[in-house]
C-alpha cells in the first residue's frame, strides 16, 4: 500500500472515530422521579462541562408552566410554588425572588433554550444526580400538585 493510500485510510478511520465518539459524547438521558424525558428535536448537551437540555422538556414534565419572552429573550417557569426566570447569554437565574450565579448560561442550541439542569432544578429544591456510566441525569421532584418539598404538611388534616 502506498503511503498516500495508507494516510487517506487513516484519515478516514480517525474521523469515524471522532464522529462516533462525539456522538456518543451527547447520548444523555434525563430522567424525573424514575420516568425517562423524551426530547423531540433537541437532545441534552454537555457544555463546559454543564450538562444543557431543553428547557420546555424537563419542565413540562414537572408540571410547570414554560413561557418565552423574545424581546427580553428570557424564559420563565413557574407553578403555585416557584417562579424561576433565565435569560439567553446570562449567567444568573431568578428564582422566588433569588438571584443565583450559574456556570454556563442558557443558550439557544437547534431552536431551544437550553439550560444547564442541575442549577435550575436545583433552584427548586429538587435533588439532582449524574451516572456517569449510563450517562443518565436523575431528578427526584414532588409537584405542586401534590405534596410540594417546600410545604411543610406535618400535623394538617
Amino acid at each position: 500500500m502506498s503511503l498516500k493510500k495508507f494516510l487517506a485510510v487513516t484519515a478516514i478511520m480517525a474521523g469515524t472515530f471522532l464522529f462516533s465518539v462525539s456522538a456518543f459524547a451527547d447520548n444523555i438521558t434525563v430522567k424525573i422521579n424514575g420516568e425517562e424525558v423524551i426530547f423531540d428535536d433537541q437532545t441534552p448537551e454537555i457544555v463546559d462541562g454543564r450538562t444543557l437540555v431543553p428547557l420546555r422538556g424537563v419542565f413540562d414534565s414537572m408540571g410547570f408552566d414554560v413561557s418565552w419572552d423574545e424581546s427580553s429573550r428570557s424564559a420563565k417557569i413557574s407553578n403555585s410554588l416557584n417562579d424561576i426566570t433565565m435569560t439567553e447569554n446570562i449567567k444568573r437565574v431568578t428564582a422566588n425572588a433569588r438571584t443565583i450565579e450559574i456556570d454556563v448560561a442558557p443558550r439557544i442550541i437547534g431552536g431551544r433554550l437550553m439550560i444547564p439542569l442541575r442549577a435550575v432544578a436545583e433552584s427548586l429544591s429538587a435533588d439532582v444526580e449524574w451516572n456517569d456510566s449510563d450517562r443518565t441525569v436523575s431528578i427526584y421532584y414532588v409537584k405542586a400538585d401534590g405534596i410540594d418539598k417546600s410545604v411543610d404538611n406535618v400535623g394538617m388534616d
